[in-house]
């Protein structure tokens, strides 16, 4: 696997987790209940991309 192709994943992973983070962290409790699962919801997708990045490409 090439340096790039390393180097792009690793911060690929790192990028998403940290937006999937800052979704979670921006959740507050005064919110109503539809706006609190949507942001859980795409928190739970940002987290999902990231841990796809990190699965291998090269199943050939």
């Amino acid at each position: 696997m090439g340096i790039i192709k390393i180097l792009a994943k690793t911060y690929g992973n790192y990028f998403f987790t940290m937006q999937g983070l800052k979704v979670l962290k921006t959740m507050k409790k005064d919110e109503n209940i539809v706006v609190g699962l949507g942001k859980l919801f795409i928190a739970d997708k940002l987290m999902d991309m990231a841990q796809g990045l990190l699965k291998s490409d090269d199943k050939d």
